[in-house]
């Protein structure tokens, strides 16, 4: 069977009504652990420019490979057949042929690593395919010392089987531009020029690179300007790691170079900029409670900025704050938005409008208790059909509110946060898990049915569990004061949001204070056995996934791909500490140091592949917890990396978890 779930569609109604087609999906299951933590049954959906079929990729194989669903005729077709990766990316080159790459959806990095990257072209038919690129492990097996890689950077505007992509053919470390004919292998070098050091180019709507953002080994961050394909770079600022800064995000069709900056405020808005005068111009939009655009570590996304292909000018502003929205500039797609959303309520509709040519709009509409169903909607006829969802088995009644939430850090700091409370709880003295993000410089956590920390919520919440997701400090997206605010604070007052967020919890009556427990990955790993150490009294149980224990071996050792960084370890370096120089400070704050202190019941979790946390950091802390007299529960899944590709890996851990939670955190079930 080709896909999971099979969509039945059915005619939409007119617009004047706008009700949204129905879908009769056949594959109805309770919410088991599977459920929350198999593949989803599409991810990544994306429309042909001419509005006539979808490319996504679908589970097969015990992957996600790619698919291509014909929307006239109601077929779709399986284009790929990987067992070893999953597709990770994907893109429309023009009607009939798409460009991809693969990776690992459940694994950035670790044991299957080396069978991602690559870059592939296949027609929608299947037919016509040709390896651009090769995989890592490809690479290697070709006696390749350095790997050569190849992205999808932008589609050209004409019709025609190039793409503009990006490669390190010139520079291992840096990429340049290139036009590449995705038929041929043919490639254009387009930055002959090139300031240097550039890790982010950006091409205008003619794909020429004509702004460019570049980082040296000090992580020190210039950003570049040019007024065309021939004119000389412009530098147009330079800044130091984790400094405020202006970073540029795209051209408009009439040449306008839009910018992100937080300089002179706390948290990033856009703006027009004066390339030639280097000044602000106006401010396009700006929002109280987030950054747009900028990262905080010298990267920037596109702002969220979308564009009218048709009137050739900027149309709005998506962004997520702490539930997603829009800013529209233009009244048409403004008053449609507002159609949508009164006929699909509670949900957030996202959309963009169509290609040249093309009246089908693609509506992605998801809300924290629907993971998300991709409608086409037709300007022309004025009708809306849905087509597929990604996870279709979840009945929204059967899963609980993702809650906004602030609270005030003992300094005075504002964290933001979401709550999930199990349904139908009385909402007083609950058991508390709380779910510590990964990073610690990302923001992990969205509003919406999305992987990692929402969807586990889910699943605890089902479980009786009340679950906090802290964006504490150092979390990216919500200031420069808030990110900024964590450096040299690991274990420190990164440690103390935690604390003060289950603190508040149970100042509201929400929590019993007695029930706390902490869970995370990665950093959240840390900080969970770290907060086991810190403030022992405070917790009944800690589960550790990912983690690491012995800071200064992280930075140090070989086992790992830190180490193997200029720029990583330079940056761990300035965030946490120099091992070279400051050993003592960083075991000071190392679980591994500090086993003795811990008084609760702690499961160890790691992927023997893992190359991010090497398998040491787990035995370490095992054996300093044994010595201690208190021996953990321990799992670790051979051949699994820096999180777990297989299913059934995922399903085991996640159900020994809850084994777990409900032994040590008060059973749910007797609640």
């Amino acid at each position: 069977m080709l896909f999971p779930c099979l969509h039945r569609f059915v005619r939409g109604a007119l617009l004047a009504g706008l009700t949204a087609a129905a879908t009769q999906v056949v594959c109805a299951a309770p919410n088991s652990v599977e459920d929350f933590f198999k593949n989803p049954q599409y991810l990544g959906v994306k429309l042909s420019p001419n509005g006539q079929f979808l490319a996504a990729s679908a589970p097969g194989d015990g992957r996600m490979n790619l698919v291509v669903i014909d929307l006239k005729a109601r077929q779709g077709k399986r284009l790929t057949k990987f067992k070893d990766a999953d597709v990770v990316y994907f893109d429309w080159v023009n009607d009939n042929r798409l460009v991809f790459s693969l990776g690992s959806l459940h694994e950035p990095v670790g044991a299957r690593k080396r069978y991602g990257g690559g870059l592939f072209a296949v027609d929608r038919d299947g037919k016509d395919s040709r390896v651009l690129v090769p995989t890592v492990q490809a690479a290697i097996d070709a006696g390749a010392y350095v790997y050569r890689m190849s992205a999808f950077l932008a589609r050209t505007r004409e019709t025609s089987d190039d793409i503009i992509a990006l490669a390190n053919d010139r520079n291992a470390k840096n990429p340049d531009v290139y036009r590449l004919n995705t038929k041929t292998g043919r490639k254009t070098l387009l930055t002959l020029e090139n300031p240097g050091e550039v890790q982010q180019w950006i091409v205008d709507k003619d794909g020429v690179p004509r702004a460019a953002i570049a980082t040296d080994e000090k992580l020190k961050i210039t950003t570049w300007w040019r007024s065309g394909a021939d004119a000389k770079w412009v530098q147009l600022g330079q800044y130091d790691l984790f400094e405020k800064n202006l970073l540029p995000l795209a051209f408009g069709y009439d040449g306008t170079l839009y910018v992100t900056s937080n300089l002179g405020r706390d948290k990033y808005a856009i703006y027009t900029f004066d390339p030639e005068r280097k000044a602000l111009k106006d401010l396009v939009f700006e929002h109280p409670d987030i950054d747009l655009g900028g990262l905080g570590t010298g990267e920037a996304d596109d702002g969220g900025l979308i564009f009218d292909p048709k009137t050739r000018k900027l149309a709005g502003v998506r962004y997520d704050a702490d539930k997603p929205g829009m800013k529209w500039f233009d009244a048409s797609w403004s008053a449609l938005g507002t159609q949508l959303d009164q006929a699909l309520p509670g949900r957030f509709n996202a959309f963009r409008p169509p290609q040249e040519g093309s009246s089908q709009v693609l509506v992605f509409s998801y809300s924290d208790r629907h993971s998300g169903t991709w409608f086409v909607f037709d300007l022309a006829a004025k009708k809306i059909e849905e087509a597929v969802s990604m996870r279709s088995w979840f009945k929204e009644d059967d899963l609980v509110a993702m809650q906004p939430l602030r609270f005030k850090a003992r300094d005075g700091l504002e964290i933001p946060a979401y709550l999930f409370l199990p349904k139908g709880s009385a909402g007083k003295k609950l058991p508390l898990l709380v779910n510590i993000h990964g990073g610690p410089h990302a923001r992990a956590d969205y509003w919406g049915l999305q992987p990692w920390g929402a969807l586990e919520s889910q699943f605890l919440a089902q479980n009786g569990y009340a679950v906090l997701l802290p964006n504490f400090r150092m979390t990216p997206g919500f200031g420069h004061q808030l990110f900024t605010g964590g450096l040299r604070q690991i274990g420190k007052a990164m440690q103390e949001d935690i604390e003060d967020g289950i603190d508040e919890l149970v100042r509201r009556g929400l929590v019993d204070p007695h029930r706390v427990c902490l869970y995370g990955a990665s950093y959240g790993g840390y900080a969970t056995l770290w907060g086991l150490v810190k403030t022992p009294e405070k917790y009944r149980c800690g589960i550790a996934a990912l983690a690491v224990t012995d800071l200064e071996l992280q930075l140090t050792s070989t086992r790992g791909d830190t180490v193997y960084s200029d720029e990583g370890s330079y940056f761990w370096a300035k965030m946490v500490g120099d091992p070279s120089k400051e050993a003592e400070a960083l075991r000071a704050v190392s679980p591994a140091f500090h086993a003795d202190r811990i008084k609760a019941p702690v499961m160890l979790i790691f992927g023997e592949a893992d190359i991010r946390v090497p398998l040491e950091q787990g035995e370490k802390m095992k054996k300093a917890l044994e010595r201690a007299g208190k021996k953990p529960e321990w799992i670790v899944k051979e051949e699994e990396g820096h999180g777990f590709v297989k299913t059934e890996n995922r399903v085991d851990m996640y159900t020994r978890m809850l084994k777990f939670l409900d032994q040590h955190l008060a059973p749910a079930a007797s609640n």
